[in-house]
């Protein structure tokens, strides 16, 4: 059974009840690029991506 990633925008400190999953990891990356960009109006950088791919885990 392939593994799967998940976020939880709450991970991060955020008071959002963003959560996504997906097999593919950059998937799930992009998809929270674009969601940090809309909903939380942030610079999608590095050290950014850097926390978000601390926060993300296998399930």
């Amino acid at each position: 059974m392939p593994k799967k990633y998940s976020f939880n925008c709450k991970d991060m400190g955020m008071d959002c009840d963003f959560k996504a999953e997906n097999e593919k990891k950059d998937a799930l990356i992009a998809k929270i690029g674009e969601h940090a960009k809309k909903a939380h109006n942030l610079e999608v950088n590095e050290e950014l991506m850097k926390k978000v791919e601390h926060a993300i885990k296998k399930v």
